[in-house]
């Protein structure tokens, strides 16, 4: 079995107002936009390494979606997991688990130009047993981009380094069934991904309420950012940044080394 990491989550984001205080925040943002199918124009934050410690490892990136005229509107924040080996493969072990219906697709990186043929793009597994009503989950598999051999590094003037971890809100029901797909026991209250962490809160309802980011100084974040560290998460001192959106997830920055 491949091993399942952390890919990356998106926020709808209207009129990218949330984008925008991340920006003043001293968060450095992709100068690209991307646009998926419903007219959801997509920018992004992206960190060279995720997890922490000795287990950091290749980045991962948070997605902020506007939606354009007509376009269709997103009402849940999204969860991407990465498959480290074969997804197509994956998908085959899945299917056929009981309780689980999934789907594989494969969508081109220039989609609006060819979707005919199949060229280099993306591969998806996306599931239509299990659901979660407040996130949408799916797994996502980049393949080699033509020309493009690797991202460049990113840095975040007020020291943002890395996510290092999400908290979920896990109602009781869906605790078996996020288990069958993660291939891990929900049971704990924290979950390791190859150094990124999963920290979970058992409540009514099911949801991803915040994305954890190392910085490697709370100080100068705070001087950058002009946001006091006066939140106290899992007894340390950190700042949070909320989402105007109060169905998507807030920010909370800690320094971590």
């Amino acid at each position: 079995m491949g091993l399942i990491n952390f890919d990356h989550s998106y926020t709808e984001d209207l009129g990218h107002k949330f984008l925008k205080i991340l920006e003043r925040a001293g968060f450095s943002l992709m100068a690209e936009q991307v646009e998926h199918p419903g007219k959801q124009f997509c920018r992004f934050i992206m960190f060279n390494k995720a997890g922490s410690g000795k287990k950091k490892r290749k980045g991962s990136y948070l997605e902020f979606v506007d939606i354009g005229r007509g376009g269709e509107r997103i009402n849940k924040p999204g969860l991407s997991l990465r498959y480290e080996g074969s997804l197509k493969k994956h998908f085959s072990s899945l299917k056929n688990k009981c309780g689980i219906k999934a789907d594989y697709i494969h969508k081109n990186y220039n989609w609006k130009e060819e979707s005919k043929r199949i060229l280099p793009g993306w591969n998806f597994i996306t599931f239509k047993r299990p659901r979660f009503k407040n996130i949408y989950l799916w797994f996502t598999e980049y393949e080699l981009r033509p020309g493009i051999k690797k991202l460049p590094k990113i840095s975040h003037r007020n020291t943002a380094e890395s996510i290092y971890g999400l908290e979920l809100c896990l109602k009781k029901s869906d605790q078996a069934r996020l288990g069958e797909i993660l291939k891990k026991n929900v049971a704990a209250e924290e979950l390791d991904f190859d150094g990124l962490k999963l920290f979970l809160k058992k409540s009514v309802q099911t949801k991803i309420s915040s994305i954890i980011v190392s910085c490697r100084s709370l100080k100068h974040f705070e001087n950058i950012s002009k946001i006091s560290a006066k939140y106290l998460w899992r007894g340390e001192k950190a700042a949070i940044i909320k989402n105007p959106d109060k169905r998507m997830w807030d920010i909370i920055v800690v320094e971590k080394h």
